[in-house]
């Protein structure tokens, strides 16, 4: 049976010390290149969901999915629940512009004054009461406002996956 370097492949004879053609300590033990077993290849770890397609969201060990965009989980180092209040300002000018109303309408001015400051005053608490909950994802690249919704539960829901996720990765 031929023997084989182990160092370049060439085929060699057994009472040689060394291989005549790279210089290598010669094995005598070294099967024929075909006579080798090929690596096993590596099938990969099937993806694991923490939340699958709720509302068109699903965070998985590989992927984070929300409508119309996907952010690969390997670059996710953190992510945080934040709450904002997009319309403070207008709010608050539209509770103070139905007070004046209000007032108006109490010291004796038309009824329209007082319907009006009634809207004014109820659209600025609407207003004010609409809270958005924005999931943020945190990577060495920068911070992404990935998802944003008026409903806390669900966006807690997310952020649970997410954290899952970067946990399960190790």
């Amino acid at each position: 049976m031929a023997t084989f370097c182990t160092s370049c492949g060439s085929e060699i004879d057994s009472s040689w010390a060394f291989c005549k053609k790279c210089g290598g300590k010669v094995d005598a033990t070294v099967p024929p290149p075909s006579q080798a077993r090929p690596p096993t290849p590596q099938t990969p770890a099937e993806e694991k969901f923490f939340l699958q397609n709720v509302n068109g969201v699903s965070v998985s060990d590989r992927r984070f999915v929300v409508p119309n965009k996907t952010y690969a989980m390997v670059n996710v180092s953190s992510v945080s629940l934040e709450r904002r209040n997009p319309h403070v300002t207008l709010g608050w000018l539209l509770i103070f512009v139905g007070v004046i109303g209000l007032l108006g309408a109490l010291a004796g001015s038309s009824l329209g004054s007082g319907v009006f400051g009634g809207i004014c005053f109820l659209l600025g608490i609407a207003l004010r009461l609409n809270t958005e909950h924005v999931v943020r994802l945190h990577a060495a690249g920068g911070e992404s406002d990935a998802l944003v919704t008026g409903n806390l539960q669900f966006a807690q829901q997310v952020v649970q996956a997410i954290e899952r996720a970067i946990v399960s990765r190790g």
